[in-house]
Formats: C-alpha cells, structure tokens, sequence
C-alpha cells in the first residue's frame, strides 16, 4: 500500500517515470502474496501515472483493466473514476468527442454517487474539452459549476486553478 501511496504522490509531483516502477512493484508484490486489496484503485493508479508520463497507450490498457477489476466487484466508485481517466487520456490524445463521452460517463456516474469532488473535476476537465472544440459558452458554464464547486468543498489547489483558467486572457471564459 505505501509504494501505491508513494507513486501516486510521485506522479502528482510531476515525476511520473519514477512512479510507474512503483506501483508496479507494489501490484505485484499484491499479487504474488495473493492478498489484493483496492486492485482496481491501485490499477487506476497505475494507470495514471503512465499517462502522466506519456505513455498514452499504456495508460488507456491499463485503465481497461482497471475498469474490468471494478466492474467485476461492485466498484462503481472506482468505475467513475476510472471513466475520469479515460477521459483525461482521450484528451491528451486530442480526441474531443471521446474526452467528452468519458468524462460525461463519469460525472453521471459520480454524481449518482455523490462524489463531489469527481463530479467537480469533470466539470473542470470538460470546460477545457468545450473550449478546445470552440464551444465558449459551454466551457464557461462547466468551469463556473467546477469554481463553484471547488469553492463550496475548500479545494484550494483546484479552485486556483479553476479561477487561473477563468482568468486567462484570450480564453473567452472571464467575460
């Protein structure tokens, strides 16, 4: 669990390359102690962090096994996120229509749930799919819902960034 915790911090960081090691050592000292616990969390994350390091089809390999581990159990929680994940690799990837199907999946998802902060992260998310694809209307009111959001849950960290993107010059979305 703490190599888990530790890859993840690292890929927050910035530093994805040296996190992937990480957490797949962590996956496999879970699985050859056959005692896994979270495996599709630890697999998200695992996820993640390749997408972070831009390994853009590890990452979305990775994420579909995540999402079979969760379907498998029950975890919508950890679908919800995984979709996230989907989400943010299809944008990476610059494909809008799929980054919006995603990230759309995994806000119903997410709000179904009551998992705010994901339902927050996805408005943020889909604000910048919208503004890519021209749609200044529609990435305005996702990054107000995410500001309002972020604001209500003290999620400073997100909130700065939210507010920064709102008031970057040329973006459309602070007037």
């Amino acid at each position: 669990r703490a190599l888990t915790v530790l890859g993840d911090a690292y890929a927050a960081a910035g530093r994805a390359s040296e996190a992937v090691p990480l957490v797949q050592e962590a996956i496999q000292l879970q699985e050859s102690a056959a005692a896994f616990v979270d495996r599709a969390l630890w697999v998200r994350t695992l996820g993640e962090a390749y997408r972070q390091a831009g390994q853009l089809g590890e990452a979305e390999r990775t994420a579909h096994t995540a999402l079979e581990f969760a379907r498998r159990n029950g975890e919508q929680a950890n679908e919800a996120w995984t979709r996230f994940l989907f989400g943010e690799i299809a944008a990476d990837r610059e494909d809008q229509e799929a980054a919006r199907r995603h990230l759309e999946q995994a806000r119903e998802l997410a709000a179904g749930l009551g998992i705010r902060p994901l339902v927050a992260q996805c408005h943020f998310r889909l604000a910048a799919v919208a503004r890519r694809a021209g749609a200044k209307d529609e990435a305005r009111g996702h990054l107000q819902t995410a500001t309002q959001m972020f604001a209500e849950m003290d999620m400073h960290a997100a909130l700065a960034k939210a507010r920064a993107q709102a008031a970057q010059p040329g973006e459309g979305l602070a007037e």
